[in-house]
């Protein structure tokens, strides 16, 4: 899903873009294979790998309630999931499609969008912490 996503920087929390279920799904997918990218560019030593992942199309009540589909097992989505995890490879930010490293989305390898994203990102969570700190 985060292939056909697209990522307003100004507008995450999507105020001023319209809503569809759809788009709620897929930009938090695209956030988090650029996110992947960036902690194998940027994070601080000691350097983590980072992999993201598309388990495949997996039958779940999320997946039937979106599109009328069925999907595979969830078993085989775990299974790629922990293949990856367990893999002595290292990752450095690939994205894979079940097993297999892909290309992701273009804007997962631009630095500056990742970069913005992370800003964006912590200056929401600073403002969602600041109106629910205790004043005591």
């Amino acid at each position: 899903m985060h292939l056909s996503a697209s990522l307003e920087l100004d507008d995450l929390d999507m105020e001023h873009t319209p809503y569809s279920p759809t788009a709620a799904y897929s930009r938090p997918k695209l956030a988090l294979v650029a996110h992947a990218r960036w902690l194998a560019d940027q994070a601080p030593q000691p350097q983590p790998d980072a992999v993201s992942l598309h388990p495949g199309v997996i039958s779940t009540s999320l997946l039937h309630a979106m599109f009328d589909i069925g999907g595979a097992s969830v078993t085989h989505g775990a299974h790629n999931i922990v293949r990856a995890a367990l893999s002595t490879d290292r990752w450095d930010g690939q994205y894979l499609d079940e097993e297999r490293p892909e290309q992701p989305n273009p804007a997962t390898l631009d630095p500056e969008f990742r970069t913005r994203l992370l800003e964006q990102t912590f200056q929401l969570i600073q403002n969602a912490t600041d109106g629910h700190r205790d004043p005591g």
